[in-house]
C-alpha cells in the first residue's frame, strides 16, 4: 500500500512539474497539454492493460479549452466569457465557476478507470480534489519556485499535481 501511494505521489509530482513547465516563460504548452495525457495514458496502460484506458488522452482537450477570464484586453475565452456573462462580472464567481468546470471536465475524462475497476469511491475523491484545486487555486497568484533555472508557479504546480495524484490513486487502489 506504502509503494502505492509513493508511486502516486510520483506521479503527481510528475505531472505538477509539467503543467507548471507548460506554463513558464521558458516552458511549452506542450509540457501540460501533451506530456501530462500522453504520461497517464501509459502509467494507467501499464497498469490496467486494457486500450480502452485511452480516453484519458482527453485530457488533452481539457489542457487546450479557452477558459480565460474577460478583461479590459482580453475578450478571455468561451468558457470564461460565458461564466462571466452568467455572473454579470463578478469576478470572484466568474473565477471559481470556470475553473471548477474545467477541473470537472478533468475529472470525467478520468472515469474510464472506475468503469474498469468499479472504484467510484476513489473517484469521487479524486474528482473532489481536482475540482476544488482547480476552483481555489489554479488561478490564484501563488509564490514561484525554481527548478532547472526555470520559475515555476506554486498554483500551477498544484492544479495539474491534483491531476496527477488522482489518477495514481485511481490506478493503484
Amino acid at each position: 500500500m506504502i509503494i502505492k501511494l509513493l508511486l502516486s505521489i510520483f506521479i503527481g509530482s510528475l505531472c505538477g512539474l509539467f503543467g507548471a513547465l507548460g506554463g513558464a516563460e521558458k516552458g511549452h504548452q506542450a509540457f501540460r497539454g501533451i506530456l501530462i495525457p500522453v504520461f497517464l495514458v501509459i502509467m494507467a496502460f501499464l497498469a490496467l492493460k486494457n486500450p480502452y484506458i485511452c480516453v484519458i488522452g482527453a485530457l488533452y482537450g481539457v489542457f487546450t479549452i479557452g477558459y480565460g477570464i474577460p478583461d479590459e484586453n482580453d475578450a478571455g475565452g468561451p468558457v470564461g466569457a460565458f461564466f462571466w456573462r452568467l455572473f454579470k462580472g463578478n469576478n470572484l464567481l466568474t473565477n471559481l465557476a470556470t475553473r471548477a468546470f474545467i477541473g470537472k471536465l478533468a475529472s470525467l475524462s478520468l472515469i474510464i478507470i472506475p468503469i474498469l475497476k468499479h472504484n467510484w469511491v476513489i473517484y469521487w475523491i479524486s474528482s473532489t480534489l481536482i475540482v476544488n484545486t482547480y476552483a481555489w487555486i489554479s488561478w490564484r497568484e501563488l509564490r514561484s519556485f525554481k527548478f532547472f533555472g526555470i520559475w515555476l508557479t506554486e498554483s500551477e504546480f498544484w492544479t495539474y499535481f491534483s491531476i496527477g495524484i488522482a489518477t495514481g490513486l485511481l490506478i493503484y487502489f
